[in-house]
């Protein structure tokens, strides 16, 4: 995708240059919920910031490249649902066997 848009006016004048940086910073912030797209894109997200350990600490884990931790009620926060649903939605990610999790 372009990082810019080219803009001409009515009036035929010489296009310009808009930065999509800008545009996202004026983009004002949506207090609504995530779509479901907008949530597996967060998870695909997370999973692609590679992988870390854990603090070092009796019985850390060692996560593995597009492994992440994260919780039922951080998600729900981060998406503004229902812990319910985000347990639905991550159960049939799992059942369609593009997710794995553990509790």
């Amino acid at each position: 995708m372009n990082q810019s848009s080219k803009h001409v006016s009515s009036e035929g004048e010489t296009p310009q240059s808009v930065d999509r940086s800008l545009l996202e910073f004026l983009k004002p912030k949506s207090e609504e919920r995530y779509s479901k797209l907008e949530a597996y894109c967060d998870l695909l997200s997370r999973a692609s910031a590679g992988a870390y350990a854990t603090p070092e600490a009796e019985g850390a884990l060692q996560l593995l490249p597009g492994q992440f931790v994260a919780t039922i009620s951080e998600l729900s926060r981060q998406w503004k649902w229902q812990r319910a649903t985000v347990r639905q939605f991550i159960a049939g990610l799992a059942n369609l066997g593009h997710i794995s999790g553990h509790q």
